[in-house]
């Protein structure tokens, strides 16, 4: 559910043109378990400062375990 959606921020790194940015992110799903994940977002900017390059990356396997089986979960740690 979109309106249960919480972020959590663990660290921000940034060197020259690159910023690195992981947060914990918690959600009730649709049928009401607990989701917790860990998301990792490394941008590159441009010239001008805008940007020129995201990608995403998070923990698929513990979507895994938490949407399909429904184990604990352990949150990053900075």
């Amino acid at each position: 559910k979109l309106e249960t959606c919480r972020d959590t921020h663990v660290v921000t790194i940034a060197d020259g043109d690159y910023v690195v940015r992981q947060q914990n992110m918690t959600a009730e799903t649709k049928l009401g378990q607990h989701y917790a994940n860990t998301y990792c977002f490394v941008f590159h900017f441009d010239e001008e400062g805008r940007i020129a390059y995201l990608t995403e990356h998070w923990n698929t396997w513990q979507a895994q375990r938490v949407l399909m089986q429904n184990y604990e979960v352990q949150p990053a740690r900075p």
